[in-house]
């Protein structure tokens, strides 16, 4: 046996971690391996903001204390109906 041929056959032994399941679906392999994307996902997914565009910096902090308030309401409404049934 050449160095060569030891070579190779040193590089095609199965490396795979014990275990692990011998077939394997080889579309979802080539998926895994190279994932598709749509050019246009960054674009869409966020776009830049422009220098005119007003938004409210606190509208996502306006959205919190309505949750809040609403889950205040609903304990509320909760609480006393353990109060009112069980005491």
């Amino acid at each position: 046996m050449s160095q060569e041929d030891q070579k190779d056959a040193e590089l095609t032994t199965d490396r795979r971690r014990p275990g692990r399941v011998h077939t394997g679906n080889p579309h979802l392999i080539q998926l895994f391996r190279n994932p598709w994307l749509p050019e246009d996902v960054g674009q869409r997914a966020s776009p830049a903001p422009s220098e005119t565009d007003e938004t409210d910096p606190l509208a996502a902090a306006e959205g919190i204390v309505l949750g809040v308030l609403i889950s205040l309401a609903l304990w509320a409404v909760v609480g006393f109906s353990i109060w009112y049934f069980f005491w």
